[in-house]
Parts: C-alpha cells; sequence; structure tokens
C-alpha cells in the first residue's frame, strides 16, 4: 500500500512536511469507510470539516465565486 500522510499524529511544530508512513492492507478498509460517508461532506456532521485544510478550501471556493458574481475574472 502507498504511504501516507496522517495529519493528525505529525504535528511536530517544525513547519516541514509531515513524514509520511506505510501502512498495511487493513487501512483498505477504513478508506471504503470513509468512501461510503461521503454525503456527510460539508455538512455539520463531517468529521474533517474542521480542519484547517477544509476551512482554507471553503474560504478560496467563497473567495473565487464572489469574483465570478462581480464579473471581475479578468
Amino acid at each position: 500500500m502507498p504511504a501516507q500522510s496522517c495529519p493528525y499524529k505529525n504535528k511536530n511544530g517544525t513547519g516541514r512536511e509531515p513524514k509520511k508512513r506505510s501502512f498495511g492492507p487493513w487501512m483498505l478498509q477504513g478508506f471504503k469507510l470513509l468512501a461510503k460517508l461521503r454525503f456527510l461532506r460539508n455538512t455539520w456532521l463531517d468529521p474533517f470539516g474542521r480542519t484547517h485544510e477544509r476551512k482554507v478550501e471553503r474560504n478560496w471556493l467563497a473567495n473565487y465565486e464572489s469574483i465570478l458574481d462581480k464579473g471581475e475574472f479578468r
């Protein structure tokens, strides 16, 4: 299985990218569960909705949509 980077376990505070770790095939079951829970995205039940990356993503999308609404897309 390819190496994954777990943002919750790799908070080293150095500002560097987190180290990647290898996980066994058992991890695929977790990914399958997450795929089935995809309908929870962007709801208050989203388990990853309060992470920094998701907050930045939502902010970027809101800014992009406001630019399109204003017609400032040159």
